[in-house]
């Protein structure tokens, strides 16, 4: 399904809905936790006002103020990362689902080459996907139409 080379992933089949869906309640859960740390810091700024006449009190809000602002960091970086994991999850969910049809007639029900990005029509037996280049390494686009005459033009 993915193969690492370097620092770079590539995927050779559609993400699963569940792995989608559960990045999406991890960005969501991180989301409401750093919510949660606001507004304990709100609610230790309204006790930092009325304990302005006690130098105790204070001191023990602004400790719990300090605490909270290191938790609001870190939860914001994890909030963050959260989000952006399942955005990129996202990213590659629909890029799959653009080569999965059939750039000559445009069907459906294409065959997909196991851990591959290759795919071949049923309907008119076109090859396309991604392929690694031998000699650079770098990813590339290809098209092989079924009708050979039809992909060069006249």
């Amino acid at each position: 399904m993915v193969h690492l080379e370097g620092n770079e992933f590539h995927f050779f089949d559609c993400l699963p809905d569940y792995l989608i869906e559960e990045a999406g309640n991890r960005a969501q859960k991180a989301g409401d936790r750093f919510e949660r740390v606001l507004a304990a810091r709100d609610q230790a700024k309204q006790e930092k006002r009325r304990a302005r006449g006690d130098r105790r009190e204070r001191a023990g809000v602004n400790l719990q103020k300090k605490e909270l602002a290191a938790q609001k960091m870190k939860q914001g970086n994890l909030m963050t990362i959260s989000n952006e994991i399942h955005a990129c999850l996202l990213r590659v969910r629909d890029k799959f689902r653009l080569p999965q049809v059939c750039p000559c007639c445009r069907s459906e029900p294409v065959e997909k080459q196991k851990d591959a990005m290759i795919m071949t029509c049923y309907e008119c037996e076109t090859q396309w996907g991604r392929r690694i280049c031998a000699t650079c390494h770098m990813d590339y686009a290809f098209i092989i139409p079924h009708d050979l005459d039809a992909a060069v033009p006249p």
